[in-house]
């Protein structure tokens, strides 16, 4: 199963808070053939693949809201929009919201690890449960070789068999696939869900990048130097 990740958007003054999203094709992929069961005398259908399509659009602020404005749009890039003023905010909010939303400052990265566990967890995941359940419906499937009242003529040849069983695998097919679309929309993705969780690392990486810029900086001594000050002014 393959999600086409698209090329990143940006939000716009008539969408600020559009959000990244994980779309499931609507419809599978699959290929599957008539067998000749010739003990059970009943022809059988066989599922060979199944492939689930998606799509992931990832959509990032204006470059003001990042530390490290990309391009690259990983957080590695130089960290141009963190200052001696701004550091401890920064590294505050990121903080704050590492495992929910952003309130100003954020990551780029985020928004691929939180939307690639949508896909890799959550939806291959449901699809994983799906398929045994679907494959063993699909087992059930069969025409008989021997003349039936309710089939007439009897089907010959695999092509005759399966113009009667491919409709039948469709039907469970799309079914077990709309059960499965449910399932994961129903998932939740609030802050402090595992969509959300999965996050974490990319925040801690910007946090630690520019805790050690501003030692690099000497703006960690400085800080602790007016602290001192102030201390002895009481």
């Amino acid at each position: 199963m393959t999600a086409v990740k698209n090329a990143p958007e940006r939000t716009t003054p008539q969408n600020p808070e559009k959000p990244s999203i994980t779309v499931p094709s609507r419809a599978p992929t699959v290929t599957g053939h008539v067998a000749a069961d010739c003990d059970a005398k009943v022809w059988r259908y066989q599922l060979d693949s199944f492939f689930s399509g998606g799509g992931i659009w990832i959509v990032y602020h204006n470059e003001q809201r990042y530390p490290a404005p990309g391009p690259p749009t990983d957080d590695t890039a130089p960290l141009t929009n963190v200052t001696k003023k701004n550091w401890k905010e920064i590294v505050a909010q990121l903080e704050e919201s590492k495992d929910g939303v952003a309130k100003y400052w954020d990551s780029y990265k985020s928004q691929d690890l939180h939307e690639e566990y949508h896909w890799n967890i959550h939806w291959k995941g449901v699809v994983y449960e799906m398929l045994p359940k679907l494959e063993q419906v699909i087992a059930t499937l069969r025409i008989p070789f021997t003349q039936m009242p309710a089939l007439n003529p009897k089907p010959v040849t695999a092509a005759e068999a399966e113009a009667i069983l491919e409709p039948r695998m469709q039907l469970h097919l799309s079914v077990a696939y709309k059960v499965a679309l449910a399932t994961y929309l129903a998932i939740p993705d609030q802050p402090g869900d595992s969509a959300y969780k999965a996050q974490i690392p990319a925040f801690k990486y910007l946090i630690n990048r520019v805790k050690d810029h501003a030692k690099a900086k000497g703006w960690v001594a400085d800080s602790a130097q007016k602290s001192d000050e102030k201390d002895r002014e009481k």
